[in-house]
């Protein structure tokens, strides 16, 4: 008799039917973990090809089924066991699933946010019951990457200074938001306008085309592209002579969004 069929007549070898009923992985996997090299069989026989495992190589297994879990990838697994398999370094291995977990948490929360700041602004949208309405609104604090902008907000051009906006926020290490537009700035008497996008996160430290928007109550209505050219026949009660404070045009997120021809809203910051 042989030493693989002593082996297997004392149970110290078992078939990779057997191994995948204890451990609860498919054949399948068992032959990918080979692939991988994160689980050789402890014999393989040279003239029928099957695997053969012993009991100990369940605690392998579970290890593996642990990475699975945490989406530990699996091609990092030989990091935290020894060559010969026998002993796993469970310590290494949890504190390198905890880092993986902590940001795919900060990616499932940022997207969240976004889910919930996206449908708040439907609701928004959802007030306006005709064209004409004026709405007052209570906007949160935005933060915005900008640019001066002396152009119409029309044309390549003025779609080119987003895309540009876009790759120097993304380089200055921001995450993009989902608000585009224009906004015009009103301070003794002079206006300045800007192109902007909306940024999330630090980005790399100071930079001078970052701007923080406080939270406040702004007097809104539906416009096309362009109203901001038109900002004191849209809001004549407003008196611009003497206003101090920010018109915003961009698009309105509605709940049925059209790409072709969006809604577009100004937005007029109104005085404390």
């Amino acid at each position: 008799m042989s030493e693989k069929e002593k082996k297997l007549e004392n149970g110290e070898l078992l078939s990779i039917g057997t191994i995948s009923r204890l451990s609860g992985a498919h054949i399948k996997s068992l032959r990918y973990y080979d692939r991988l090299g994160i689980l050789k069989p402890a014999y393989t026989d040279l003239h029928t090809g099957y695997r053969y495992y012993t009991f100990s190589q369940l605690s392998v297994i579970d290890a593996i089924k642990i990475c699975v879990e945490l989406d530990i990838p699996l091609k990092d697994f030989n990091h935290f066991i020894d060559k010969d398999g026998g002993r796993i370094h469970y310590k290494e291995l949890m504190e390198y699933g905890r880092e993986i977990a902590e940001k795919k948490r900060k990616i499932i929360e940022e997207g969240l946010d976004f889910i919930y700041e996206t449908q708040k602004e439907i609701e928004r949208a959802a007030l306006y019951k005709e064209p004409e309405q004026r709405i007052r609104c209570r906007l949160p604090e935005r933060r915005w990457f900008l640019e001066t902008w002396e152009g119409k907000n029309a044309g390549e051009k003025y779609d080119d200074g987003f895309t540009r906006l876009m790759l120097e926020a993304v380089g200055q290490g921001f995450s993009l938001g989902y608000e585009v537009g224009l906004a015009h700035f009103y301070h003794k008497g002079k206006r300045e306008a800007y192109q902007f996008i909306e940024v999330q996160g630090e980005g790399k430290g100071s930079c001078k085309n970052f701007l923080q928007v406080s939270e406040g109550d702004y007097l809104c209505r539906q416009t096309k592209r362009g109203g901001i050219e038109k900002i004191r026949e849209n809001f004549q009660e407003i008196d611009w002579a003497s206003y101090e404070g920010i018109v915003v045009e961009t698009e309105l997120f509605t709940g049925e969004f059209n790409f072709k021809r969006p809604v577009y809203e100004l937005q007029c910051l109104l005085p404390d």
